[in-house]
């Protein structure tokens, strides 16, 4: 059967390259987290203010489509970094967090 890794490649170093993948997924994602909080606390701000009690259905619906498509853009970047780190994964021949031989 052809593997899709060197020979060379150990399982130990199958399974350090695969932390390596987790932590800069870590790394990352944290960021974008971090925004998606300070969005979705914006957007809360937004709700409870008498700024937003004043404005007309469509400026409502307008003003809070701009925090939620920031919302959907920041996910989007997680979802290329969990893609990539699966990629990885798939590479090494790792599912599920085992190595399969």
């Amino acid at each position: 059967m052809y593997n899709h890794y060197p020979l060379t490649m150990t399982r130990a170093k199958r399974h350090n390259e695969a932390l390596k993948s987790l932590d800069v997924l870590k790394l990352a994602i944290e960021p974008w987290n971090i925004i998606i909080q300070e969005l979705r606390a914006d957007r809360g701000m937004l709700l409870g203010s008498a700024q937003y009690d004043e404005l007309n259905g469509v400026e409502k619906c307008e003003a809070l489509s701009k925090i939620d498509d920031k919302i959907i853009d920041a996910r989007e970047f997680i979802e290329i970094y969990e893609k990539n780190h699966n990629m990885t994964l798939k590479r090494l021949r790792i599912k599920g967090g085992t190595l399969n031989e």
